[in-house]
């Protein structure tokens, strides 16, 4: 059976949150008023004792959402109380921004826009799902309570163990009642041979064939090879299995079918698989049909290489064919220009500004400039982009619009990168936008950048104090006693943005809190001078300019002259 890794069933979906100011009452909707950031609501109560929620904290709330006046989803009547984290809106007058204005015991009504919804929450074109722009979905929203990510936790943790203790009791009542009296292996497994093979066993690399059925302790069915054309396979030893099949099927010869009583810890543990919930110990019917040698499987692999090979080079002849491609550069380059002008091309050193769109040929789309701005920048002679991509670039002048087909030799090779399979050619549809000498090309970005940090603390109306490094520290939760000093060892949580909203790092996604001496370079500037502001317990947001970040580098899915964006707790400081 594949292990697959799907959250806990109760943990939340993350929300965020923004502080909004009240406008006057709009006539749109009668009776709402409506936010600067577009957000239409009606408050039915509101507890003003109680405090507004703050980043970080979550909130347990009952909504019901509603789409022209009928009931479009009910969370209230599916899963009961909805948990959400609260962090940052991801459009302006968001749901989140919602959240942010309500009160433990508050009860409300907001209007949002669904096209927003549908396109930024679900990723969906808002028309194909039948969405207009003046569509507006109506949340109905009891705030029944909030709590600090600390209380969230130990909640969790509680019901956790709860349902932990009750699992290895159904077990333990299992084996009573069923008078099973073989031994369970170290890890709790209980292996009891049902009809025995002749042949030998699997071991770790080897390719296994399986046929199951698997059982709860009640006796339902919920899972069968049947479903999977009668077999299935897996290598042992990739992780492609539950624990508990790695540890039962290196013990079985080809031919043998055992019953594996495993328990819960070796199963899918705290994860929810459908119709297995968290903490389910689960019976196996297990027989070991075959076995493939890791010698034979290197030797299959390597035939799928030759045979994707060869149908790779099959296909970039017969494209250039159907699409009347000739023109070509001595490496193998095939290029075809729909617009071309007379003029400069990119020298070494200078910046190509362009737009693109790529594609596996005769697979799926790559990505487009679109996605990532108004346009992308290529150093070109760096290096930096696929040796072919850069090449037809270099045979590009202003204004020139051209696609390029790039053979696998001119692209990732022989080998599979991500998603894009082995001896893959790929298709570049290119427009030459302009050509920056170095030194237009860094102040351009520098300005795009600083204009970008303005226009954040503008639009999200951040009332922090600017440092004089530039730096921008808002206090979300002050903290006690002194700041740290060069040389203390802070211990923080944090998650870190980029100003569109996408999270690039977080120590709370992973639950390990992070911990490095100050002063000592380890981190980047933005992090030495803002961490320096905060006190122990402290929780704040720390807007962070590119050159006090990564500069002009690219670091992972960190884009040069990027701003930053940190929520931060201190945990510790020693």
């Amino acid at each position: 059976m594949k292990r697959k890794c799907i959250s806990f069933a109760l943990l939340c979906v993350a929300f965020v949150t923004v502080f909004t100011s009240c406008g006057p009452k709009d006539q749109r909707f009668a009776g709402y008023k409506k936010t600067a950031d577009g957000l239409y609501y009606q408050f039915y109560n509101q507890n003003k004792a109680n405090a507004l929620p703050n980043k970080t904290d979550f909130v347990k709330m009952s909504v019901l959402c509603y789409l022209k006046d009928s009931l479009f989803y009910g969370w209230e009547e599916s899963q009961g109380v909805v948990h959400m984290q609260v962090s940052e809106p991801r459009f302006k007058g968001d749901l989140q921004s919602a959240i942010a204005m309500m009160r433990e015991g508050d009860s409300a009504s907001f209007y949002i826009k669904a096209d927003s919804i549908a396109s930024v929450y679900y990723a969906q074109d808002p028309v194909a799902v039948g969405l207009t722009a003046d569509d507006y979905f109506r949340y109905e929203i009891k705030m029944m309570e909030v709590q600090t990510a600390e209380e969230f936790q130990a909640e969790i943790d509680a019901l956790k163990a709860e349902m932990q203790q009750e699992s290895k009791e159904a077990l333990a009542a299992y084996i009573a009642e069923n008078n099973i009296d073989v031994t369970p292996t170290a890890s709790g497994i209980y292996v009891i041979p049902i009809e025995n093979g002749k042949g030998r066993c699997p071991v770790k690399g080897e390719k296994v064939e399986v046929e199951y059925d698997v059982y709860l302790l009640d006796g339902t069915l919920v899972g069968s090879s049947s479903k999977q054309e009668g077999s299935f396979s897996f290598v042992l030893g990739e992780g492609h299995a539950i624990p508990g099949w790695e540890e039962v099927v290196p013990m079985m010869h080809q031919g043998d079918k055992v019953r594996a009583i495993i328990p819960y810890e070796m199963a899918y543990n705290e994860h929810d698989m459908g119709n297995v919930k968290p903490y389910s110990n689960l019976v196996y019917d297990i027989n070991l049909l075959g076995i493939t040698t890791a010698e034979e499987l290197a030797r299959q692999a390597e035939q799928q290489l030759k045979d994707q090979k060869l149908k790779s080079e099959k296909a970039f002849v017969q494209y250039l064919k159907d699409n009347e491609i000739v023109k070509h550069t001595e490496s193998g380059l095939y290029y075809k220009f729909e617009k071309e002008n007379e003029g400069n091309v990119p020298v070494l050193g200078s910046t190509a500004r362009v737009k693109f769109n790529a594609r596996i040929l005769g697979g799926d789309e790559l990505g487009s400039s679109d996605k990532l701005g108004e346009y992308y920048d290529i150093e070109y002679g760096k290096g930096t982009v696929l040796r072919g991509l850069e090449e037809g670039i270099g045979l590009m002048a202003i204004g020139d619009k051209a696609q390029f087909v790039l053979p696998y030799s001119l692209a990732y090779g022989e080998i599979a990168y991500g998603t894009i399979p082995a001896y893959s050619n790929l298709i570049f549809d290119v427009e030459l936008l302009d050509i920056l000498a170095p030194e237009a090309a860094d102040q351009s970005h520098v300005e795009k950048a600083n204009a970008e940090f303005d226009n954040y603390l503008k639009d999200n109306k951040i009332k922090g104090e600017k440092q004089e490094c530039g730096l921008v520290y808002v206090c979300n939760k002050k903290g006690s006693g002194a700041c740290p000093v060069a040389g203390q060892t802070v211990t923080v949580h944090y998650t870190g943005k980029l100003m569109d909203g996408r999270v690039f790092d977080s120590s709370v996604e992973r639950g390990e809190p992070i911990s490095f001496v100050l002063g000592q370079g380890k981190v980047i500037q933005g992090w030495e001078k803002g961490i320096a502001l905060m006190k122990k317990g402290e929780k704040g947001t720390l807007i962070i300019p590119f050159n006090l970040a990564y500069g002009n580098r690219r670091t992972g899915s960190i884009p040069p002259y990027s701003n930053l964006v940190f929520d931060v707790e201190i945990i510790d400081i020693k």
